[in-house]
């Protein structure tokens, strides 16, 4: 029986650092997701990548630029921004990282060809649609998408492949072992040995943590985007047996299997 598998991988993953000002893409980590490919040549797969290093550069370069010419602090937090205030750091600036998140799924897309090849294999270009659905002619059985529009991280993007193809799972990648219970807005990483770590947890508890749609920034780090979230509450009551896997890239092989990992479980909606 084919199966699709929804994988958001994170941006730290496909491109943990910049070197010399451009992107350090780890190879072993973007030949993973052709490995795996290979091993499951029945099923499909959509792979949706995230801005990493990449987004955070260029986003700070633009950050200068833009503070500079309207002669505003972008890094203050102030108490009655402006309207333009608003739309350059919460449009600009995400548009800017969605370019990042393109960027680097067009990067896997050229290691996947020489992986899998174009065709029936591997679609020719980045999707950047996740409301459409994949024109039924084509025959290609793997994806890559980045961001699409401001205002969600590629989890939501993630989130709205699983609901047009009916997926029953998503695997999150990422630098985050497994969910901590801790809120996302008073999370210190310096403490995060002391939090309490969730294997399974539910939906609505995941929405608890990370917070409102509203106080997402471009770049925020948080175990998952709000809208993502609560994206996935309303899957989860549509679908009881709907899950969200979280965990590290050596994990991934086994939550497309089917296999215990460690890592974090996030089903069910009580």
């Amino acid at each position: 029986m084919t199966e699709t598998h929804i994988i958001a991988y994170g941006g730290s993953v496909v491109c943990p650092k910049m070197t010399n000002n451009k992107p350090y893409y780890d190879l072993e980590a973007i030949s993973l997701l052709g490995k795996l490919a290979r091993k499951n040549p029945k099923d499909k797969f959509y792979f949706i990548i995230g801005g990493g290093a990449l987004a955070r550069y260029k986003q700070n370069l633009e950050k200068e630029k833009i503070s500079s010419f309207l002669n505003i602090n972008l890094n203050s937090k102030l108490k009655s921004p402006s309207e333009l205030d608003n739309y350059v750091k919460n449009v600009l600036l995400d548009r800017i990282g969605i370019l990042a998140t393109r960027e680097n799924a067009k990067k896997v897309l050229e290691i996947l060809k020489n992986h899998l090849g174009f065709g029936e294999e591997v679609f020719d270009e980045v999707l950047i649609e996740p409301y459409g659905r994949v024109n039924p002619s084509i025959k290609s059985r793997i994806f890559v998408a980045g961001g699409h529009l401001p205002g969600a991280s590629t989890d939501f993007v993630s989130m709205k492949y699983a609901d047009n193809f009916n997926a029953t799972k998503i695997h999150k990648v990422s630098n985050y072992p497994v969910m901590l219970n801790v809120r996302a807005k008073e999370f210190d990483k310096k403490r995060a040995h002391e939090y309490p770590v969730l294997r399974k947890t539910t939906f609505n508890e995941v929405i608890g943590l990370v917070g409102n749609p509203e106080d997402f920034e471009p770049g925020d780090s948080t175990p998952l985007d709000p809208s993502a979230a609560k994206l996935g509450l309303k899957l989860s009551q549509r679908n009881p047996s709907f899950m969200l896997n979280i965990g590290l890239e050596e994990c991934l092989p086994k939550m497309v299997s089917g296999e215990n990992f460690d890592g974090t479980i996030v089903k069910g909606t009580k």
